[in-house]
């Protein structure tokens, strides 16, 4: 996952894995056998929009809370089993993944609490190594530049006067 975070909505409060990329939200909670009490997985897709959220690859039923960018909730949904698919019905910008019945207080309008604990990029470290690749790519072009430069200056011209050597055709 992305990183690790606190999130807080009225008196509850979830131990959050963080969802911030696109394999991360499909992956989601899919395949887990189950969740501890008060963790959960926060889902940030980086703008407002319609959110589908599928329980098909779920073990377990869940609770999800709907928030906009302005860390407000928009609406929750409880005891979402799996199989199923919810759409919101406001755009929102994150969505919280609770145990089921753990987040039956929460109401639209609560106000939310995130702090980030610890932030991975794992797509700047890709680049960073991307970029360290392209520049021993680009040293090593630069060397075998310079070696055939200096391997050709060494190399004895052609003659291009004499009997054979650019004759026209047919003269002879």
């Amino acid at each position: 996952m992305s990183g690790e975070g606190t999130v807080t909505i009225g008196e509850r409060q979830w131990a959050v894995s963080l969802a911030t990329t696109p394999s991360e939200w499909v992956q989601g909670l899919g395949g887990l056998p189950s969740l501890p009490p008060g963790t959960g997985m926060l889902f940030d897709l980086g703008q407002e929009q319609a959110i589908q959220v599928t329980t098909e690859p779920m073990l377990f039923g869940i609770d999800i809370v709907f928030i906009g960018a302005n860390l407000v909730v928009t609406e929750a949904v409880g005891h979402v089993l799996p199989g199923n698919l919810v759409t919101s019905r406001l755009p929102a910008r994150l969505f919280l993944e609770v145990n089921a019945g753990e987040a039956g207080a929460v109401q639209p309008g609560d106000q939310v609490t995130v702090q980030v604990r610890s932030m991975e990029t794992p797509d700047q470290d890709a680049l960073s190594q991307l970029t360290g690749l392209m520049m021993a790519v680009a040293a090593y072009g630069m060397v075998f530049s310079l070696v055939s430069g200096v391997g050709r200056a060494m190399l004895p011209r052609p003659r291009r006067e004499g009997p054979g050597l650019y004759e026209p055709r047919g003269e002879r």
